[in-house]
């Protein structure tokens, strides 16, 4: 019996800078019959808490998970963030990173256990035009920083970012590809080892004492595929890559079509 409904944001909910309504109808209406509605995404707290609100699904009561699984939080009803786990790198594992990134000429936006403070390592980053944290310090190893980094978001050109890849992997970092720009660039997210939303689901559901097969998760991209398989029912976004659809359950409608309230409405809401 499902108890649980977890959904990712970005591909499962969210396209095209928008919800889908049949989503949001379907998410409250769970809501309303008693399942537990959680966020589980590559995000962090800072941009979560606006599609969480259209959604109707904010409860200061539910943890939601960000930063793949490396932060679980929830939002209090004054919008401020309590956080109840983070994950972070040490000092030489952020050393060792940010020297990769260098040697390989990328762009860094670094997320910290603190939503108000991140770090990059240029003046002239192309993530600060999408950034809403309040606080970003230049990156300098001879200064102590003012909170762990939490996740890093790495951006260039295609083949030096193949080779930093390999490289991060070879560490045992987690990582992450989260889009791709047109031609030859390339984005990656890395967290700590062992990091993925499996992880910091796990942190929820025994805030609930539910149990894994209990749950059903929505989701569509190369993060999403730990959660889709430990979930009792791993749900598949028709847009969703080809590894994802592979071990989800069932594949439902694009996120375009509400994939996600066509589901919920066919098979578990009464």
């Amino acid at each position: 019996m499902i108890k649980m409904i977890v959904i990712d944001i970005d591909g499962t909910v969210y396209q095209n800078n928008k919800i889908n309504k049949e989503d949001a109808i379907a998410l409250q209406k769970a809501k309303e019959q008693g399942f537990k509605v959680v966020i589980a995404t590559g995000r962090s707290s800072t941009t979560i808490y606006n599609v969480a609100q259209q959604l109707g699904i904010l409860d200061e009561n539910i943890p939601f998970v960000a930063q793949n699984g490396g932060q679980v939080f929830t939002f209090q009803d004054n919008g401020e963030v309590k956080i109840h786990y983070s994950v972070n790198f040490d000092s030489n594992q952020t050393q060792t990173i940010f020297e990769l990134v260098e040697q390989h000429n990328a762009e860094a936006f670094c997320f910290t256990i603190n939503e108000e403070i991140a770090y990059v390592n240029s003046e002239n980053n192309p993530f600060l035009k999408y950034n809403e944290t309040e606080n970003v310090y230049l990156y300098k190893d001879s200064q102590s920083l003012e909170a762990p980094i939490s996740k890093f978001m790495l951006f260039g050109e295609r083949d030096n970012m193949l080779q930093l890849k390999l490289k991060i992997k070879n560490h045992g970092f987690e990582i992450y590809s989260f889009s791709f720009s047109s031609d030859p660039k390339q984005n990656i997210e890395v967290n700590p080892s062992g990091i993925n939303k499996a992880k910091g689901l796990e942190y929820v559901i025994n805030k609930f004492d539910i149990k894994p097969e209990e749950v059903i998760y929505f989701g569509d991209s190369e993060n999403d595929l730990e959660a889709i398989k430990w979930a009792g029912i791993g749900v598949a976004m028709g847009n969703a890559i080809p590894s994802v659809k592979e071990v989800a359950n069932t594949i439902t409608l694009d996120v375009e079509e509400a994939g996600v309230a066509h589901h919920l409405n066919k098979f578990i809401l009464k």
